[in-house]
């Protein structure tokens, strides 16, 4: 479990969802990269469709944060409200 202070953690699924969009930025991260450096317009695209899928994982995980405060499993304030900013 990952901490956030001393007795406030977040939930192994809020962590799990954290991890993904890590993963999915950096994915964004070395494309752009990519994309300033080649120009490539192929690369553009896919950048694009990298950045739509962040933009759904933010909307898709935040729903289902709300859905464990709402059943219980996120008992902590302080790492709900870390989440609710990331």
């Amino acid at each position: 479990m990952c901490s956030v202070r001393k007795n406030e953690h977040f939930t192994e699924y809020a962590i799990t969802e954290i991890k993904s969009m890590y993963e999915t930025l950096l994915d964004m991260f070395d494309e752009s990269v990519e994309v300033f450096v080649t120009k490539d317009p192929i690369r553009y695209n896919r950048l694009q469709r990298i950045e739509t899928k962040l933009d759904e994982q933010e909307t898709n995980f935040r729903s289902a944060h709300f859905d464990r405060m709402k059943n219980g499993l996120c008992k902590s304030p302080v790492a709900s409200s870390v989440y609710s900013d990331i």
